[in-house]
């Protein structure tokens, strides 16, 4: 592991994500589901019965734990290059879960070589590309690792939100803050110190997702910050700007692969084998 993915899985070792928000699990999982009432829909959960899921980047692991107790997948993989974020994501399961068999896997998302092809029905990553050095590797190594015609859950900053396009560049202009790039006030929403943390723009996401092999079926957005609070506007109007312009960009769709009749895996292995 080269310095800066071991500054990355340092630094969420030290702040595994909303763990320090609540002195135990119950109350954790109490302040998050409040906050996050929509979290079952938003991430699919429904569609997890009886399905092999891998959630990559896995946090506190609180919805790992309400899909798991509501919506009972068959097998659930939890991957994470932080071995402290891990460790909180056990505890917590181990504490709310019984004796589902969940499975932990310590690694880099941009080489998940442990992972065999093909082996999830529906992948999740919340969060957690927009923390990788080279996010379309990411995406060809969950593509690799998700089945043909497997689902997939992905949230990523949304770079054309209303926080990156006209909150922060105010701030930078009018407020108290120091004159910086865009790009590094992004990085400094997960902490000053945070390693790495990029945005996106739809098209940007896009593009990328096309060149890991996934058809994009549904994109939207959702609002996670007060970026809304000072807008003098009526809360309706405020409601449509959230789902055009929230900071987090959802994005759904299937792993499909197939090209001329050919799935892309078929010829990678076709190709190898006559090399």
């Amino acid at each position: 592991m080269d310095d800066t993915k071991e500054s990355i899985s340092s630094y969420w070792s030290e702040n595994v994500c909303d763990f320090k928000k609540a002195p135990t699990f119950d109350e954790l999982d109490e302040r998050q589901y409040a906050i996050y009432p929509w979290v079952d829909e938003v991430f699919r959960m429904k569609e997890m019965a009886g399905m092999d899921v891998l959630e990559v980047g896995v946090g506190s692991a609180c919805s790992p734990c309400k899909a798991i107790r509501e919506y009972k997948p068959k097998t659930y993989t939890l991957y994470d290059i932080s071995p402290g974020t891990l460790e909180v994501a056990t505890n917590h399961l181990k504490e709310h879960c019984g004796d589902f068999p969940f499975k932990t896997i310590q690694g880099d998302m941009e080489d998940m070589s442990a992972i065999p092809d093909n082996s999830f029905d529906i992948v999740l990553a919340i969060g957690s590309i927009h923390h990788t050095t080279t996010p379309l590797r990411a995406l060809k190594e969950i593509s690799r690792v998700l089945k043909d015609n497997g689902k997939f859950v992905f949230m990523f900053y949304n770079k054309d939100s209303w926080r990156v396009k006209y909150k922060l560049p105010w701030a930078m202009k009018y407020g108290n803050t120091e004159v910086i790039s865009i790009d590094e006030m992004v990085r400094k929403w997960d902490g000053i110190t945070n390693p790495i943390g990029i945005a996106l723009t739809r098209t940007e996401i896009k593009t990328a997702m096309r060149k890991a092999g996934f058809t994009i079926t549904h994109m939207e957005t959702r609002e996670t910050s007060n970026s809304f609070n000072m807008v003098p506007l009526p809360k309706f109007l405020k409601n449509k700007l959230k789902k055009k312009y929230g900071d987090s960009m959802y994005v759904y769709g299937i792993n499909k692969t197939k090209e001329f009749g050919f799935s892309r895996r078929l010829m990678r292995h076709i190709i190898r084998s006559l090399i």
